[in-house]
């Protein structure tokens, strides 16, 4: 049976509306802008599918939290586990994100990159 992987993104700030704005009295400031893969949502979801090696032993679904910052020029920074129970899959899941640096988008508040950090999910599933 082929092992599949799947990825769960909880952070809806992905979707946030670039042009979105929020009424501060008389002046109008641009909404803030969550950091985003700069390939697109499914297009990371299909990358780390593709990369994500689940372990033969695995014999329950496994979720892992991976926190990390996404600096200014798009790289990642400080990518560590928040939630796991199994090294090997805590090791698997940074290395995956890992390979996704530099292909961010940094946040925008008032117009200006910011580094904000942020997280994903990862599903390991058998």
């Amino acid at each position: 049976m082929r092992l599949l992987a799947f990825i769960i993104l909880l952070q809806l700030s992905f979707f946030t509306p670039l042009y979105a704005q929020q009424d501060t009295g008389n002046k109008r400031m641009p909404a803030p802008i969550a950091p985003s893969y700069t390939k697109g949502h499914d297009a990371l979801l299909n990358f780390i599918h593709n990369n994500l090696k689940v372990p033969k032993s695995l014999n329950k679904t496994t979720i892992v939290r991976v926190d990390f910052t996404v600096t200014l020029n798009g790289t990642l920074k400080g990518i560590k586990v928040y939630k796991s129970v199994a090294k090997n899959l805590e090791k698997e899941a940074i290395r995956v994100i890992a390979l996704t640096s530099g292909y961010w988008r940094p946040a925008m508040v008032w117009n200006k990159n910011q580094e904000v950090g942020t997280f994903l999910e990862i599903e390991f599933k058998k």
